[in-house]
């Protein structure tokens, strides 16, 4: 019986529109043309996140055009984590308001936002061991995925 999971898949680069290869059930992958370019705007440690990520997200085949919203914002929130830890060990979790009340200070406020919003779209990227599971992949992914 011929079913969906019979047909070969094509890989197609959004670059120049041609297929750059086809193979059984191989639909999950993508060539490194389909990845989202970085955005310009990006300051130094969101940019060398952005690689960091967009490589190992393409090496597992996780990745797409469509997920460029998404990561700018998760490299710019691991950015400002960068900047308020540094704050953070400078200057100290807590401080003292004028009346004598302790209380966190902004940078810990800054790297605990920042942190928690990040690990939210970790989640949705697959960043995480457990969203990794529910990644539909192929056998010759689920190595790479950890699973």
């Amino acid at each position: 019986m011929g079913g969906i999971m019979d047909k070969k898949a094509a890989v197609i680069s959004l670059d120049t529109g041609k297929t750059v290869s086809t193979s059984d059930n191989d639909s999950h992958k993508a060539v490194r043309g389909d990845l989202p370019p970085m955005p310009a705007w990006m300051g130094g440690d969101a940019k060398k996140h952005w690689e960091y990520i967009t490589d190992e997200l393409h090496k597992i085949g996780a990745l797409s055009r469509l997920d460029l919203g998404v990561l700018a914002n998760l490299c710019t929130y691991y950015e400002h984590m960068v900047a308020a830890k540094k704050a953070l060990d400078a200057d100290g979790m807590f401080q003292e308001t004028p009346n004598g009340y302790v209380q966190f200070s902004p940078q810990f406020v800054a790297y605990n936002q920042s942190s928690g919003a990040y690990d939210k779209l970790a989640i949705k990227l697959g960043l995480t061991a457990r969203s990794r599971k529910k990644i539909e992949s192929s056998d010759s992914n689920r190595k790479a995925l950890g699973l």
